[in-house]
């Protein structure tokens, strides 16, 4: 909760909290979901958006470890399609691939994927 609600008091929005903690219950306790679903959630307020995200079908779409890729899943879904193709071009790197942040947004950058300056800066701080 500490994520979905980082700067705003939990007692503002009383609805979101139960739907939060069975948000929480189907990360199976993993840090990374459960702190990748709380940044979705922190962007997203109403209590219409938490209960797309509680009652997704994503949560069944499975193979292997169900939980984090689910939740890896539904994070790239609720991404800005800009940011998506950032994403997506991190594929192009084997498994376990390690990188340099600064080289990847220079990769980025020469493929064109990141429209503007300001975007860089915000991403390379």
């Amino acid at each position: 909760m500490t994520y979905a609600f980082q700067g705003k008091s939990v007692s503002e929005y009383p609805n979101l909290e139960s739907i939060g903690r069975k948000i929480v219950n189907k990360c199976g306790g993993l840090p990374l979901a459960i702190k990748s679903l709380g940044q979705l959630l922190g962007k997203k307020i109403s209590h219409h958006e938490w209960m797309q995200i509680l009652e997704t079908d994503m949560w069944r779409l499975s193979d292997g470890d169900h939980t984090i890729n689910s939740v890896l899943r539904l994070s790239y879904h609720n991404l800005p399609s800009n940011l998506k193709h950032c994403f997506a071009y991190c594929s192009i790197f084997p498994k376990g691939h390690r990188f340099k942040k600064d080289e990847l947004i220079k990769l980025w950058m020469a493929e064109g994927l990141l429209k503007c300056w300001r975007l860089f800066n915000q991403i390379a701080t």
